[in-house]
């Protein structure tokens, strides 16, 4: 006896397959708190006594924002993000093995830029700026591996309120000073510039 299959029966295999496939890749647990199975420890997220994966979901009033938070075997990792009650986006930060990584940027509720941080390895690495939510800049900052290299802070009329550079990891400038881009005479007779 032979058995004689379809290229129908095949495509229907195929396309449950795809579906189920497609269901247990996109099955991410999402827990919201308050909620009594959630406990922390030792730098750990639980769920029922076990470390947690998936979505934490929590609900920040003071602000009116809703916070997704991904942990995998109970340490902060993936992207967080924290919506709006209107359905923007207020902040994206990227976390791996619980240290924070890569761009993190944030907005106002009207969708205009508040923030973007360049960290690596869980310290401000790159650059560091802020605006006000009128889109007018109100500070710069510089980083390398954690340490400051320079800061601009600046008024919303655009006037600049302070101005420090970090030779030697200490501050030198003053509020509402105008520094030139380079100055000269670090310990070894170099430049800084911001």
């Amino acid at each position: 006896m032979k058995l004689v299959l379809s290229k129908s029966f095949f495509f229907r295999i195929s396309l449950f397959a795809f579906f189920a496939l497609s269901v247990l890749v996109n099955c991410v647990r999402k827990i919201e708190l308050p909620n009594p199975g959630i406990a922390r420890s030792e730098g750990l997220l639980f769920f029922q006594t076990k470390p947690f994966t998936g979505i934490l979901v929590s609900r920040l009033d003071a602000i009116r924002v809703i916070r997704e938070t991904p942990y995998e075997k109970g340490i902060l990792h993936g992207v967080e993000r924290e919506i709006f009650e209107n359905g923007n986006l207020s902040a994206e930060r990227t976390y791996s093995q619980g240290w924070k990584t890569g761009v993190h940027r944030g907005w106002f509720p009207s969708g205009a830029r508040r923030f973007h941080h360049e960290y690596k390895y869980n310290q401000y690495d790159g650059e560091a700026w802020e605006w006000y939510e009128s889109g007018a800049l109100y500070s710069y900052a510089k980083y390398k591996e954690g340490k400051p290299i320079g800061r601009k802070i600046w008024r919303e009329d655009g006037t600049i309120y302070l101005n420090y550079i970090f030779p030697d990891g200490k501050a030198f400038g003053f509020p509402g000073a105008k520094l030139c881009r380079q100055v000269r005479g670090g310990k070894d007779g170099g430049t800084a510039s911001l």
